[in-house]
């Protein structure tokens, strides 16, 4: 029987951030998945010429003191951060915003699409500007951001339904949770600075990671079916595998949730892209319901490994269903209201299974929800002592890394 410090069971984000680290500090570790690549929800997928990057391309975190930039050093690591910023839009059932790199040119496009709001959105973008310059010069107005809440401050500005979804929808694509559970620092970020450019999205990140584990002697199983977990005294005593039984001190599950989200690859011809659509477009069917955002990346015009010539890889994310089981053909009236006549261009058109990185937690082992808070680790409380369940979403990609992380520091 094979003895490992951890054990992880899913390579997604989280896992192959706390194996990476744990390597590196000398622990022993095993890593298996079902798929043949690493990466979970943000792996990259190869379908019929196509390549599908199943997760934004567009993020913050390398910016000084962010968590994948304290990540990458950390590991002397170069994610392919690109210098251009191509901008995203953010499109909403009466409002079509699109945000540049340049913060006076978003709010420029703010006024145009909310003129009752000019006076309300100018103070909001002069006073952010004001504490994001104070917090670069002083550690005090910096703590202080962190102390303070995003929601609360922009409840201040008494800002109409529409707009505040507006905001609202940026911060749970961002940060992985609504304004109401970021600090203010997050805010004033996401208003001043432009996100970075990942043309790859995050799959060089995650080949990055695996590729440290292998270097530090760490075990790779891909292709290998979810294992059995052996018991004794409320605590996981061994992991059946294909390859015999492991004896892990302690197990890390990263896999998505029973509810996962749901993932579309369309492969598309030129033709059928709106004139002026950015490669990233987050939306919302309702100015209200900004939890229930479904996000679009394009693969870039000149990207030839991304499709064929004169074709776009088009992948479509979308909020998870509750517990319906639901048709590519059920999802398309949502991309085509972005994406008009997309039936007409289309190519060939899949649905990512929902079921394949779904682990299923043993009846013995009981499961607390819990609502992530930006700051805390996203780890879902659970009765089994030696297990850490942090679930694997395209939709929480910082808070994953900011888990594994703080999780990597504990077991060292």
């Amino acid at each position: 029987m094979s003895k490992y410090d951890i054990a992880c069971i899913g390579a997604g984000m989280a896992g192959l951030a706390t194996a990476a680290l744990l390597t590196r500090a000398g622990k022993t570790v095993c890593l298996m998945d079902p798929a043949e690549s690493a990466g979970g929800c943000v792996a990259a997928h190869d379908i019929e010429g196509f390549r599908f990057t199943a997760g934004p391309t567009i993020t913050y975190g390398f910016e000084p003191g962010g968590v994948l930039q304290e990540l990458c050093a950390d590991l002397d690591l170069s994610a392919g951060v690109s210098g251009s910023f191509p901008g995203y839009q953010v499109v909403m059932p009466e409002h079509r915003i699109t945000v540049s790199g340049d913060p006076q040119e978003t709010l420029e496009e703010l006024v145009r699409e909310f003129p009752d709001e000019i006076h309300s959105l100018t103070k909001l973008y002069r006073e952010v500007h004001k504490l994001s310059e104070q917090s670069r010069k002083s550690a005090l107005s910096s703590y202080f951001l962190r102390q303070r809440n995003a929601d609360a401050y922009l409840r201040s500005y008494r800002f109409g339904r529409s707009l505040t979804a507006y905001f609202d929808v940026q911060s749970r694509f961002f940060f992985g949770c609504s304004l109401k559970r970021v600090p203010l620092a997050s805010l004033v970020l996401m208003l001043t600075a432009a996100p970075h450019y990942l043309p790859e999205g995050f799959t060089l990140l995650a080949d990055q990671l695996l590729s440290i584990v292998q270097q530090q002697n760490g075990t790779w199983y891909h292709s290998e079916q979810f294992p059995e977990l052996l018991f004794r005294n409320n605590r996981i005593s061994g992991i059946r595998t294909s390859h015999g039984i492991i004896e892990p001190h302690t197990v890390i599950v990263n896999v998505p949730d029973e509810r996962a989200e749901s993932i579309l690859f369309i492969g598309i011809r030129d033709g059928v892209i709106p004139v002026g659509m950015r490669q990233n477009v987050l939306c919302l069917a309702e100015d209200g319901r900004s939890s229930d955002y479904y996000a679009l990346s394009l693969s870039q015009a000149d990207a030839r490994l991304a499709a064929p010539i004169g074709m776009r890889s088009l992948t479509a994310e979308f909020p998870p269903s509750n517990g319906i089981e639901r048709t590519i053909d059920s999802f398309m009236p949502s991309i085509t209201s972005v994406v008009p006549f997309l039936h007409d261009f289309q190519v060939i058109s899949l649905m990512q299974d929902p079921h394949a990185r779904r682990f299923p937690i043993p009846p013995a082992v009981t499961v607390q929800s819990s609502e992530y808070w930006a700051g805390r680790p996203m780890l879902a409380p659970c009765s089994v002592k030696n297990m850490k369940i942090v679930r694997d979403s395209v939709r929480a990609l910082l808070p994953a890394v900011f888990t594994a992380r703080a999780l990597a520091e504990k077991l060292k």
